[in-house]
């Protein structure tokens, strides 16, 4: 078919439109002055080619007005006539979870990514940390599968494979950390519209805890601990920076703040330290009431000396031994310190929620993972309660 209606180019120059009709008819059968095919089946052929000069002039009426260049006209009969290639769109490259991680964590480290909670806040060393040691356990189990995977790969089926590669190779608690830190990873990648896929979001892909059996000292092991001798000058200290993170409760991140510039005078002459925990940003008041912590303090004029905790977890192992607790020596570390001022202000009966206030703790099944108490003492400590004893009478 060629079609022409007048049109000339940029140089003058008169132009058509030749276009394929898409038919076919042997020549002693074409009428070349009707234009129309003659003999068997040529009812169709003429119907077909009646339908594209309607569509041409479809055209034509459409645009009016509007310069048609052949160009447009056959893109429109394209059209018309369903000849359009439909382009599929390229496949979206699934993004692998271990790349995305390279990112994610560079910009931590950067600054460029801030926490969640305070977006003014860096993220902390030991989260970084903690990421990177996903990113190698992600990469081993993909060693394992076979398979690296991407953001929509992460369903139950990943989730039960996971769980029991993990727990084939690390205790419990430090599995079901993995998985958090999997499910932060998968909301963070879904915040940045890196995937849809909300399966980790199902309550059947959970984190996973037990109650480890983790020691926590009696107020007369700190007495022990306190009255030691025969300690040479690291071990003093290794010693004191311990019972210091016992009496204010605090991680081992934070003992460092205990200090003379973080020291304040409450309303009612409490001397207390103020500071936000390096771990969480939570803002605590940690009253200085013990008068073995005092002293402590007093010892190095409220500012103690720094020590690795690494070094005092393997010094302050030595200073039980020394002062006769030989059975719990080994079990001793920095984070024992915590779980014990916890766990003896709570026996004391301290109300929870001013302990946890200064432990910093968020909630009360996170605080109560700390507490260490035999079923016995508890039964005892119910049975002194006024309730049963006014029962009693």
């Amino acid at each position: 078919m060629i079609v022409s209606w007048g049109y000339r180019d940029e140089s003058g120059k008169y132009k058509n439109l030749k276009y394929a009709t898409g038919q076919s008819v042997n020549p002693d059968k074409w009428d070349k002055k009707t234009y129309i095919a003659k003999g068997n089946y040529s009812s169709s052929i003429n119907n077909e080619l009646d339908n594209i000069k309607y569509k041409v002039n479809k055209i034509f009426n459409k645009l009016e007005g509007e310069v048609i260049t052949p160009d447009v006209l056959k893109t429109e009969l394209d059209i018309l006539m369903d000849r359009v290639k439909v382009v599929s769109k390229p496949k979206k490259k699934k993004e692998l979870i271990r790349s995305y991680l390279v990112t994610y964590i560079a910009d931590m480290e950067s600054g460029k990514r801030r926490t969640f909670r305070d977006p003014l806040k860096r993220v902390s060393p030991s989260t970084i940390k903690n990421l990177k040691s996903f990113r190698v356990k992600l990469g081993n189990f993909e060693k394992a599968t076979g398979k690296a995977y991407a953001f929509n790969d992460i369903d139950m089926k990943f989730y039960t494979q996971f769980v029991m590669w993990l727990g084939e190779r690390h205790a419990p608690n430090s599995v079901g950390k993995t998985i958090k830190q999997l499910k932060t990873v998968m909301q963070a990648a879904l915040d940045d519209d890196k995937h849809s896929n909300v399966a980790f979001k199902k309550k059947t892909f959970k984190v996973t805890s037990v109650l480890e059996d983790k020691l926590a000292l009696t107020d007369d092991d700190l007495d022990l601990l306190y009255k030691a001798n025969d300690l040479s000058d690291h071990l003093k200290i290794a010693r004191d920076l311990f019972l210091i993170g016992c009496f204010t409760l605090q991680r081992v991140s934070d003992w460092h703040k205990i200090n003379k510039e973080n020291l304040r005078t409450l309303s009612d002459g409490t001397k207390a330290f103020e500071f936000a925990q390096k771990k969480t940003g939570t803002k605590v008041l940690i009253p200085m009431l013990d008068p073995r912590l005092e002293a402590i303090m007093k010892k190095y004029d409220y500012n103690p000396p720094m020590m690795p905790h690494q070094k005092i977890n393997n010094y302050i192992k030595i200073v039980c031994r020394k002062a006769g607790l030989e059975e719990k020596a080994d079990r001793v570390t920095t984070h024992t310190a915590r779980r014990t001022g916890c766990t003896i202000w709570y026996k004391e009966e301290i109300p929870m929620p001013d302990i946890m206030a200064v432990s910093g703790h968020k909630t009360e099944t996170e605080f109560r993972k700390y507490i260490r108490m035999e079923k016995e003492e508890a039964a005892i400590r119910i049975s002194k309660h006024k309730y049963f004893i006014n029962r009693k009478a």
